[in-house]
């Protein structure tokens, strides 16, 4: 035990940030952002497609939920335009084991805010 926390859960966090080299949020850190875990988990695909269209600059469009995006190439674009690591094998690992942490942890690399800012002040 370190400080509390088990040797065990250490090694398991270490393990996955592993899997995302580069990135500023920690892969397991999806829980500082409730709304984005609960978006991941209940409509991951309209956080893939919000994620995709700011990673591209561009506006939001509905059907982009409905045709589908791949968590995959939104996390390779991110790396592109970020300048991070090429990384595909740990990338891929990392979407299999947890694709929801990785969702979230790539919306907030972008500084994604799922909250519209007009309802920001309710």
């Amino acid at each position: 035990s370190i400080g509390g926390i088990s040797i065990r859960a250490v090694a398991t966090m270490d393990a996955m940030n592993f899997l995302s080299p580069g990135f500023k949020f920690d892969l397991l850190g999806c829980f500082d952002e409730p709304l984005m875990c609960i978006l991941a988990c209940c409509c991951p695909c309209f956080l893939v497609a919000t994620t995709r269209a700011k990673v591209e600059g561009r506006e939001f469009g509905l059907m982009e939920c409905c045709c589908g995006v791949s968590p995959y190439s939104v996390r390779q674009t991110i790396r592109h335009r970020n300048g991070l690591v090429h990384s595909p094998f740990n990338d891929c690992v990392a979407l299999c084991l947890c694709p929801q942490c990785t969702m979230v942890q790539q919306a907030r690399e972008i500084g994604l805010n799922p909250v519209p800012e007009d309802m920001s002040r309710f």
